[in-house]
């Protein structure tokens, strides 16, 4: 085969007939590196044995029957192993029932933290843990494929974010925005979205994790998020620790007379450079 050949392959000779996913169609990328339906490059090996490891735990079924509605067993999407290649199904099942990108962004996390609801504390744990020791690139992610390995995690550090702040764990949230910072959860701006929906000092998390924090990537996205929440303190203040340091300040001298400014995104909620900060000060 070439690079860019599309191919079929066939299941393993000892996959019984009459199951799902009988074969799958590729398109050959590299050396040993395909596309497949899940969207990320895999080996060979990898493209064929998902099936067959969700078939002998029994979860082949509950994986395809997500995409066509029918009803899913909670029992056993306890013993999910594989989160995001469920996530891959249930999202493409999604963007085809909807007009194209219609809630897509905020379906994308609603639908991992149905999944994450549903399987194991030690499942949820790992992947925690794993997001916390990675590094996830905001840049990368806006060129990656949709349903990647990048746009997974980053779907997966805002649901985690989501999750984490309705469970009031502080802590852990600290932890994983020290690690990983996303400019967005869904299509909310991460700044406003703490702020409005979870709790208005929630942005001294926001200024404590990037007083925390060793990795420069989520340093920066920290700075970026913190600089449009504070766009008059960021126009003063060219360098970013002195101000963090101010921010801190003027948050801590005007917190009991502040209110979140709904000005601050648009319709689409996304937030504008022209709308302002996002606290406003009662006079």
């Amino acid at each position: 085969m070439r690079y860019g050949d599309r191919a079929y392959f066939r299941n393993f000779s000892d996959y019984p007939e009459g199951h799902a996913w009988q074969g799958e169609n590729v398109i050959k990328v590299g050396a040993d590196e395909y596309w497949s339906w899940t969207g990320a490059r895999e080996t060979l090996f990898q493209v064929m044995n998902i099936p067959r490891a969700l078939l002998s735990i029994g979860l082949l079924g509950v994986w395809f029957a997500s995409s066509t509605g029918c009803q899913k067993d909670t029992k056993t999407l306890q013993n999910i192993v594989n989160v995001r290649a469920i996530w891959v199904e249930q999202c493409t099942a999604y963007e085809q029932s909807q007009e194209f990108g219609k809630g897509l962004p905020e379906e994308k996390v609603k639908i991992l933290e149905q999944i994450l609801n549903r399987a194991t504390d030690a499942v949820v744990d790992s992947e925690y843990r794993r997001l916390c020791m990675s590094v996830v690139s905001a840049e990368r992610w806006a060129t990656n494929m949709p349903y990647g390995d990048l746009d997974f995690d980053m779907t997966l550090l805002m649901t985690f974010v989501k999750r984490l702040a309705s469970l009031g764990r502080d802590k852990d949230l600290l932890t994983l925005l020290s690690a990983n910072c996303p400019e967005f959860v869904g299509v909310l701006p991460i700044e406003y979205f703490l702020a409005k929906e979870w709790k208005k000092d929630s942005i001294l998390l926001l200024l404590d994790a990037y007083s925390n924090s060793r990795n420069e990537e989520a340093k920066k996205a920290l700075a970026s998020c913190l600089g449009l929440a504070f766009k008059e303190i960021r126009g003063k203040t060219a360098n970013d620790e002195a101000f963090i340091a101010a921010c801190r300040k003027w948050y801590q001298e005007n917190r009991t007379r502040i209110t979140i400014s709904d000005r601050y995104v648009d319709g689409s909620a996304i937030r504008q450079k022209d709308r302002g900060d996002l606290f406003l000060v009662d006079r």
